[in-house]
């Protein structure tokens, strides 16, 4: 399947790779890029400044948040066939 393991995939690879299309897609919609990349790049080659290890921590807690909060949505509207 084309989609299997998509995420770990693109996470392994350097955003340098993907066009810019999807280097922006992985940088902000879903931030994979940012919570994996900008924080190996700025302690390997010090690039974009300090501020990238908060705010990665930040997007990475936002991003858990979310994925928490639809968990919920998910699990509150989940109905068992009963078997």
């Amino acid at each position: 399947m084309l989609t299997d393991n998509a995420s770990t995939t693109a996470c392994q690879l350097p955003l340098s790779l993907f066009p810019d299309w999807l280097r922006t897609l992985l940088l902000t919609v879903v931030p994979f890029g940012f919570i994996n990349y900008v924080p190996a790049m700025f302690i390997v080659r010090s690039e974009w400044g300090w501020w990238t290890i908060p705010a990665a921590a930040a997007v990475a807690a936002l991003s858990l948040g979310a994925a928490f909060a639809l968990w919920r949505v998910g699990v509150r509207k989940y109905q068992s066939t009963g078997t």
